[in-house]
């Protein structure tokens, strides 16, 4: 008798540890939503600044 009420406590320690590492593995796989695990980065734009325009000449 002895035995088979540690068997079965064995059993329901095993089964509550694989539990809590099943939730915890599906917990981790559904952070970020499948969607956002595929964006690319937006490109790069560089931009080179138009030289200044001559001073115009004065009136006459």
């Amino acid at each position: 008798m002895q035995k088979g009420m540690m068997d079965i406590v064995k059993w329901v320690i095993g089964f509550g540890l694989a539990s809590i590492g099943g939730i915890f593995a599906v917990s981790r796989m559904t952070e970020k939503p499948p969607s956002q695990a595929n964006l690319q980065p937006p490109p790069i734009i560089i931009t080179v600044p138009q030289a200044a325009a001559p001073p115009a000449a004065p009136a006459k």
